[in-house]
């Protein structure tokens, strides 16, 4: 069976994810030409062709998988016709059903999987290191999300959770831009993204929404635990949660998604309450996940699914 992966170049988030499957599985990457000025496209496919994302993408594979979407809305269709099978990992904040018209849907998580006809299929981790035990002062560490996307991370949250918890965390904050000001250290973009969690015990993300986070994916794979918002589907992972309360909707390219808002004195009371013999029992559940998920243990899957 021959199979054409939609390849992100762009060295983040789902470049990432695209390219680990490039690596991990015989496809044949299409590598499209995506990026946001100023941020360099600097994952490596090798010979792979290059594809125009505003025009028609040509395919004669069997299988055409993408992550997030297709970007050609006739490419699905166009396969299907042929008698191929055109299949999505769908991301459902950026999902457009008429963009999509005959493919077949995956879910990465359960997040919002009511309103899909799809079977969740995990996105396998890179490594499962085995955990750091924790120190008397524990390092807590956050990603700042992007404010275009209505402050998905909660980094607004953090910040405040940050101010008020005291000396007896060390704090890092980690971003592609701008870090506020505060009693934390400042991670400025960093080329080897690994780099951020290996000094870090704890990822706290008050994600107000939202699916697959490669961020918790990745701090599980190097051997964090993590503390996240108490809202779907953040229970896929083995995370310490956060009280949180419904909050609105933001808008998304898909329409509007349900939000969800952390107290800041209910999480203080939460983080305030972890010993480090705590936060290494929610390292070693996070390890338990991150092995389960690793590509030796979840590429069989990929193979049946996308190469046989």
């Amino acid at each position: 069976m021959s199979t054409e992966l939609l390849a992100r170049c762009e060295a983040r988030g789902l470049g990432y994810q695209t390219h680990a499957m490039w690596r991990h599985l015989p496809l044949v990457p299409l590598v499209v030409e995506v990026s946001e000025p100023g941020w360099p496209c600097v994952l490596d496919y090798g010979e792979a062709r290059r594809v125009d994302p505003h025009a028609p993408i040509p395919t004669s594979a069997e299988v055409v998988f993408s992550a997030e979407t297709f970007y050609d809305p006739t490419l699905a269709p166009r396969v299907r016709a042929e008698g191929g099978r055109p299949v999505l990992h769908v991301n459902p904040e950026f999902f457009v059903a008429e963009e999509c018209r005959g493919a077949e849907l995956w879910l990465p998580t359960p997040w919002m999987a009511p309103a899909f006809d799809a079977e969740i299929v995990p996105v396998p981790v890179e490594r499962a290191l085995t955990p750091r035990p924790t120190p008397e002062r524990p390092v807590i560490l956050h990603v700042q999300g992007r404010p275009a996307l209505g402050d998905r991370n909660g980094t607004s949250t953090f910040y405040s959770i940050a101010a008020a918890l005291g000396g007896r965390f060390r704090v890092r904050v980690a971003s592609q831009g701008h870090v506020r000001p505060g009693p934390w250290e400042a991670i400025g973009p960093v080329r080897d993204r690994w780099s951020l969690y290996e000094e870090a015990d704890l990822l706290v993300l008050p994600r107000r929404y939202g699916g697959l986070s490669l961020v918790v994916q990745e701090a599980m794979a190097s051997g964090l635990a993590v503390a996240m918002t108490d809202c779907p589907p953040n229970d896929f992972w083995p995370v310490i949660r956060l009280p949180a309360r419904p909050s609105g909707r933001v808008r998304t390219k898909a329409g509007h998604v349900l939000c969800h808002d952390v107290d800041v004195g209910a999480a203080l009371a939460v983080l305030r309450s972890l010993t480090p013999e705590a936060i290494d029992a929610a390292k070693a559940a996070a390890h338990r996940w991150a092995l389960a998920h690793t590509w030796e243990r979840l590429r069989p899957l990929y193979e049946e699914r996308l190469c046989r």
